[in-house]
């Protein structure tokens, strides 16, 4: 939700300003938070995807204690 008000807020100052070098810098302000949020998604998936091989390998493990 900061993440949208940050965009948002980058956005309206952008559309407001007369000086350049400000609509450049929202415009920075925005990819960088674009570019976090999606490193961010992929960080937590491949997070997720190494908790579920880790659960896999230890039932199998599990698995071969008990045969």
């Amino acid at each position: 939700m900061l993440l949208v008000g940050i965009v948002a807020s980058s956005l309206m100052l952008a559309e407001a300003s007369r000086y350049r070098a400000i609509k450049i810098a929202s415009g920075l302000v925005i990819a960088g938070l674009v570019g976090y949020a999606i490193c961010h998604f992929m960080e937590e998936e491949r997070a997720k995807r190494q908790r579920q091989l880790f659960d896999e390998e230890m039932d199998g493990l599990i698995e071969e204690e008990y045969d």
